[in-house]
């Protein structure tokens, strides 16, 4: 289980409300990128007692770069739970500008 799977956080906890009513077992294991690692993060820690196994979270050993600012804080098989704004992540735009395949798009009101 993981974020994305399910179509999103909204669609994530409704998978757990509906396992936890069933008596499974969940697990996130995924390897996304830090925004993503982050937005796992806070649902594990938000619905800990929704998880039966551990959680593992690997994508920023797979990956070249992470793209955001400054990384997770990964430890002793521990991650902090990351703080501030939105997903407690700043995205860095010089990463998202280096690897983007194609021109930004903008969507204005």
């Amino acid at each position: 289980m993981n974020t994305t799977r399910p179509g999103g956080l909204l669609n994530a906890i409704k998978a757990l409300n509906y396992a936890k009513q069933k008596g499974m077992g969940a697990a996130i294991n995924d390897q996304p990128l830090g925004i993503g690692s982050a937005m796992d993060i806070h649902l594990v820690a938000a619905k800990y007692f929704y998880f039966n196994y551990a959680t593992e979270l690997f994508g920023y050993e797979m990956f070249e770069d992470d793209l955001i600012k400054n990384p997770l804080e990964y430890k002793n098989g521990t991650v902090k739970v990351p703080e501030g704004p939105g997903w407690g992540v700043q995205l860095d735009e010089v990463a998202l500008d280096k690897y983007s395949t194609s021109p930004t798009i903008s969507l204005k009101q």
